[in-house]
């Protein structure tokens, strides 16, 4: 059973007004949000070497908010989350209605992990993992598939240590 047109406009009104709201706490920039994706990026506008700790530690609230939350009829929501680390471009493009945005193959891979994660966990790539392996608990998911890369080691994060 589907929620009606309105209640999923205030489902995704209520999930991402929270998640902007983590990204302020955690001091990650919002670039966009479209259908049912959010994505942001830490480190950007104003570089930061915790970088990608607070990228870390905003996707383990999102998670763990997203794993509380029920729909106005009591259904619960899952999310997949996907973080890679490395460098980007970031700019506002256009002349009539601008928009800042992000790009590069780091960016490309950000959006592999998540689209190729799992409900309710957060999928890192390798270069998250080097990054992140002593301050975090991880699962070794192994090599996977991704298009355009061929195949990477992959981790879903557990927890902080």
């Amino acid at each position: 059973m589907e929620l009606a047109p309105g209640a999923l406009i205030g489902v995704l009104n209520d999930v991402f007004s929270r998640i902007d709201e983590l990204a302020e706490r955690h001091g990650v920039e919002k670039i966009r949000n479209t259908g049912d994706n959010w994505m942001g990026v830490s480190g950007v506008p104003c570089a930061r070497l915790d970088h990608a700790q607070t990228a870390m530690r905003m996707a383990l609230d999102v998670r763990d908010f997203v794993e509380c939350y029920r729909t106005p009829d009591g259904r619960s929501l899952a999310v997949r989350i996907g973080l890679n680390s490395g460098p980007l471009v970031a700019g506002v493009i256009g002349k009539h209605k601008f928009g800042y945005d992000i790009w590069s193959d780091t960016v490309n891979t950000a959006s592999r992990m998540e689209s190729q994660g799992v409900a309710g966990r957060v999928h890192v790539s390798e270069a998250t993992y080097a990054l992140m392996k002593d301050e975090f608990v991880f699962e070794d998911r192994g090599a996977i598939n991704v298009r355009g890369r061929g195949p990477l080691n992959t981790y879903f994060v557990l927890a902080a240590r």
